[in-house]
């Protein structure tokens, strides 16, 4: 390497190291320790995603004679602990240290049960019976047939938006996820297996694959309403609030579930209607009015107040879904230890072909305006409507 250019790349980074954002101390970097015969001042990291550079030595020999190269890369640092791994009920953690490494956004694991009766074998009479005449009765039994579902849904860490953990607001690198209108959306791969004991005893393990996005649904406004009277005396004057309690009417929406189907031995993916009830929320209607001196009242006035719900995500259904290889070990079998985590880690599953092609290619805005589209199957009920309560 000339020595112009090693003079001219100190000064580069020495310049980045310089003009970081400052704030607390987060680590020091040494950004080529390798490179013993050369001198790089140390990078102080004072933010996250502040972009350092470090080198990755090369050595080339040619006709015996071998040199050393020192290429830098620069990339975003980061080091934090973050939420991950939405159950439905509790979240997780995990270390980031890098921006594309792979993010557990939700994981959901369930034991199946079916109880079945099957055949027993006829009681053997002697050394050989054969029942030719079908004259023992054939008797079944009880058996407990176990399937296990585990499913991942994830994407690289920049490409955690919002929505993908309650709660957390993502990597903040994610420019798609939050449209410039303030609509969220979300692109996952999605990872499911199925593993379980058939009656004929035999251990299967099935997985596949596929992407989905998550769209947040626009709020949902309901309009209440209530009528209000009261009669009575006024000891003095001043003013006066009434507080009448109220329930609004519950709120039907439906929206979809992922639901895997085999089909001759072949699973497939579909999204199903799930129907979401919201129970009445209770609300107050106030009446305030205001008196010179003693008096008597009577009033009868109407109330209207709008209730906003926060509606579950929308699932856009995937247009493709394809079979994988089951990570290893998987711990096929009812009570066998291994069946969540995946062994491996998370790189073990989110290792698809076209992982980091197919967020490059997510058009967000064709996925709301689909959901736009749709409107009419979201909701069971119209946006708005009223209700009086007495």
């Amino acid at each position: 390497m000339k020595l112009s250019a090693l003079v001219a790349f100190k000064a580069a980074l020495t310049l980045v190291a310089s003009t970081a954002v400052s704030g607390e101390i987060l680590t020091t970097i040494e950004p080529c320790p390798s490179a013993t015969a050369l001198s790089y001042a140390p990078i102080t990291v004072s933010a996250q995603y502040q972009p350092v550079s470090t080198c990755n030595p090369m050595t080339a020999c040619v006709k015996g004679q071998c040199s050393t190269i020192y290429p830098f890369t620069t990339y975003p640092y980061v080091s934090t602990v973050v939420p991950c791994a939405w159950n439905g009920t509790i979240t997780q953690t995990t270390t980031v240290t890098d921006i594309k490494q792979p993010f557990r956004a939700s994981e959901y694991l369930e034991t199946l049960t079916q109880v079945t009766a099957v055949p027993s074998a006829p009681k053997q009479r002697g050394k050989i019976w054969v029942d030719w005449f079908h004259k023992e009765k054939q008797t079944k039994t009880q058996t407990s047939l176990y399937e296990t579902v585990t499913r991942r849904a994830g994407a690289p860490f920049n490409e955690i938006g919002p929505l993908a953990v309650p709660g957390y607001d993502g990597s903040g690198l994610c420019h798609k996820c939050i449209q410039p209108d303030g609509r969220r959306s979300q692109l996952l791969a999605v990872v499911e297996c199925r593993f379980g004991i058939g009656l004929s005893g035999k251990e299967y393990q099935k997985c596949v694959e596929w992407y989905e996005m998550w769209i947040e649904q626009p709020p949902m406004s309901t309009a209440v309403e209530a009528v209000c009277s009261s009669a009575g005396e006024i000891p003095s004057a001043g003013v006066y609030t009434w507080t009448f309690p109220q329930i609004a009417p519950p709120v039907i929406t439906t929206t979809t579930k992922t639901v895997t189907v085999t089909t001759q031995g072949r699973p497939s993916i579909t999204f199903q209607p799930e129907v979401h009830t919201f129970p009445g929320q209770p609300w107050n209607a106030y009446v305030t009015k205001s008196f010179s001196g003693p008096t008597t009242f009577h009033f009868e006035v109407h109330i209207t107040k709008t209730i906003i719900l926060n509606l579950p995500c929308f699932t856009q259904p995937a247009e493709t879904t394809r079979t994988v290889s089951v990570p290893y070990p998987s711990g096929v079998g009812h009570g066998k230890p291994g069946w969540w985590p995946i062994p491996g880690g998370d790189a073990s599953w989110l290792q698809t072909k076209t992982a980091g092609q197919a967020w490059q290619d997510w058009n967000p805005t064709a996925s709301n305006e689909q959901l736009n589209r749709c409107s009419h199957c979201v909701f069971l009920y119209p946006l708005h409507h009223r209700c009086f309560l007495l």
